[in-house]
């Protein structure tokens, strides 16, 4: 291995030392990548909180509940992971036309109607699967249980990937 500098080779291979190394290469100014003119220049992770409310005949949400997720944006792209499980009560619906809407994603989608969530869906009790859409210049979405006209459920997760401007 070799290190091509202004079309030069410099370092090789054994005089490269990284075992020693303790910290992280920063590129303040983004990275760009093939000569490409786009550069890659805003990353970020962090946590965020997803709480829900409930819509539609019969749809019920639990008293409490203990709720995490995180997210990674890159660019303007986000994919935020949530899991919410209910401590006190559950989430429930009795139509189709039943939904949660699910608050509090890290960054307001763009105004793009065909922002989406793929969901896991992961439904403890009765593991039925949902799929929902965030909604355009808003920072939630909206969530449809479709496996089951009606149902009782104790735990929901999934990801939901979506563009942003910020």
């Amino acid at each position: 291995m070799s290190i091509v500098l202004n079309g030069a080779t410099g370092i090789t291979a054994p005089d490269i030392d990284v075992t020693a190394q303790t910290t992280v290469a920063a590129f303040d100014a983004g990275i760009t990548l093939g000569g490409s003119t786009t550069t890659l220049d805003d990353y970020e992770e962090g946590t965020w909180t997803p709480t829900t409310t409930a819509s539609g005949n019969g749809a019920v949400t639990p008293t409490a509940v203990t709720a995490y997720g995180t997210y990674t944006k890159t660019g303007n792209s986000v994919v935020a992971r949530f899991t919410m499980i209910a401590t006190s009560g559950s989430w429930s619906w009795s139509a189709l036309n039943s939904y949660f809407s699910l608050y509090g994603l890290p960054f307001t989608a763009n105004n793009d109607y065909n922002s989406f969530v793929m969901s896991t869906g992961n439904i403890a009790s009765t593991g039925a699967k949902g799929v929902g859409r965030v909604v355009a210049s808003q920072s939630y979405a909206l969530y449809w249980g479709l496996e089951s006209v009606g149902g009782t459920v104790t735990q929901l997760s999934g990801t939901i990937t979506y563009q942003t401007n910020a």
